[in-house]
């Protein structure tokens, strides 16, 4: 039953994100959207009440974000639907989705610290600071919250952190972003060959409860929403990237130098408006601003360059 509360508490994620998919015009890939949205804004909202001092819970994370939702307007379409991409598509996810409840493909960070993180940051209804500057913290302290946010956010209404569970609704971030890229691309073959190839890769390498489902989400979503022309989709999705790992800026530096001047300003000025929120967080106690490996592979140590 915990289990079950917790997965159907990431229905709310698109009733958060609604707001921020209103210019798609596909009613499922809409839904996909605000998926991926609200788990942004939620991460961001969550930030900043840690850094002011706002308590988290199910009601005060809300409230705020349904106050976004837009007014009503006119229902959107639905597009013809391909069956064999469309069959290809769901056993790629089901398989992801089978690999991780089965427990082969949970990967090891998720127990060393996503979900570590997480369920300290439910049990402590913030970003736990005193966690990461304890002397024994979790590994990877400087990585940026959106993976042990969303997976607290479950945890908050099932009151304990059901393992398996969060884990595998790490296929449902790709299945999110699988009908907006159908929709940015309008092409199923090459949805489905998208699909197929990011839930083969992330069952293989064990992304189970980790952060690459969701960073290649947002990552492919915003690499389709350039080529559709569609500025305001990459911008949310960059920033998601942006709050969710460090690479992503790595991956994101290499988009932008195709995607023209103007839009590559908005678009990196998105990514690190996202990050600003994280590195205000490390700031206002006392953490070291921004990303330490990145900090690291500037320095060589001349001790290893006989090996």
């Amino acid at each position: 039953m915990r289990a079950l509360i917790y997965v159907l508490s990431y229905a709310a994620f698109p009733i958060f994100g609604w707001s921020c998919a209103s210019r798609i015009d596909d009613r499922v890939a809409r839904v996909g959207f605000a998926f991926l949205a609200g788990g942004l804004l939620l991460t961001i909202e969550a930030t900043l009440f840690t850094v002011v001092g706002i308590p988290w819970s199910a009601w005060a994370l809300s409230i705020p974000l349904l106050l976004l939702l837009p007014l009503p307007r006119t229902a959107a379409s639905t597009h013809p639907v391909r069956s064999l991409p469309l069959g290809v598509t769901v056993v790629a996810l089901l398989h992801f989705l089978l690999s991780i409840i089965t427990t082969q493909s949970i990967s090891p960070d998720y127990v060393l610290f996503w979900g570590t993180k997480a369920s300290r940051f439910a049990l402590a209804r913030a970003i736990d600071p005193h966690f990461l500057l304890s002397p024994f913290p979790p590994p990877r302290v400087d990585y940026p919250p959106l993976v042990p946010v969303v997976e607290a956010w479950g945890a908050l209404f099932s009151r304990e952190m059901p393992w398996i569970a969060a884990a595998a609704m790490s296929a449902v971030w790709l299945a999110a972003a699988v009908p907006v890229i159908r929709w940015l691309t309008k092409s199923w073959e090459a949805t489905a060959f998208w699909t197929a190839a990011m839930c083969a890769s992330q069952a293989f390498s064990g992304g189970g409860g980790n952060a690459e489902p969701m960073l290649v989400a947002f990552l492919s979503v915003g690499a389709a929403a350039i080529v559709a022309n569609e500025t305001f989709i990459a911008a949310i999705a960059f920033a998601g990237a942006a709050l969710t790992k460090e690479e992503a800026f790595l991956v994101i530096a290499a988009i932008l130098l195709t995607a023209g001047i103007r839009r590559a300003a908005i678009l990196a000025a998105s990514s690190l408006g996202a990050a600003s929120v994280w590195f205000l967080y490390q700031w206002r106690f006392g953490m070291h601003v921004g990303y330490e490996r990145f900090a690291m592979q500037t320095h060589l140590l001349s001790s290893t360059l006989g090996s």
